[in-house]
């Protein structure tokens, strides 16, 4: 028993020094990202109760750049006040974790301004709705005054992440009252629209 215990810790304290890569693909289904297409988005969303008419992607491959620079993490929440000012919602640049709480209470936060963060509308300049259908959803939503704009990134390149951390996020940010605010899905796939451009 000892000696199957042993082995284990030895093969887990190899895949961590070597890199977290391999962990990740092991225990999360992370794998590289591959050209999907918009239908592909959809029905996998869809699989795992993501609402396609909240999904938003880059308009082409130069705002998926600006976007990829500005979402730095996936998962993670991005957070903009009424004013369009980018939020911060923890100390820890390195750590999704405390997106859980934050998504819980979101009208009930105490966030601090990131000085070095893009504005609202520089974000959205980047960004439409995945389909042509939920255009019409999108500009309604962007008429509502909120207290606050969330920007959850994902893609399905993150495998179980998605199950783990998006959709509780979703669900979570569904129960939250208190406060008007919009939350979107900014899906970070590499699409073929963007790229066969």
């Amino acid at each position: 028993m000892k000696l199957k215990i042993a082995s284990l810790l030895f093969v887990m304290s190899l895949l961590c020094l070597h890199s977290c890569t391999p962990l990740l693909r092991i225990v999360y289904g992370v794998h590289k990202p591959r050209l999907e297409s918009v239908g592909s988005v959809v029905k996998y969303a869809e699989s795992r109760r993501l609402d396609s008419a909240i999904i938003l992607v880059p308009k082409d491959s130069v705002s998926f750049r600006k976007v990829l620079s500005c979402f730095a993490r996936i998962p993670d929440l991005y957070l903009f006040n009424a004013e369009g000012k980018a939020l911060l919602y923890s100390d820890s640049a390195a750590c999704n974790a405390p997106v859980f709480n934050v998504i819980d209470s979101i009208c009930d936060g105490n966030y601090r301004p990131d000085t070095k963060g893009k504005e609202l509308w520089q974000i959205l300049d980047f960004l439409k709705p995945l389909t042509p259908d939920d255009s019409i959803r999108f500009a309604d939503s962007q008429k509502r005054t909120v207290r606050y704009t969330g920007f959850i990134s994902w893609a399905k390149y993150i495998g179980y992440l998605n199950k783990d951390h998006t959709r509780p996020w979703v669900n979570s940010s569904n129960k939250s009252k208190g406060c008007n605010y919009n939350i979107y899905l900014v899906n970070l796939d590499y699409l073929e629209e963007i790229w066969k451009q």
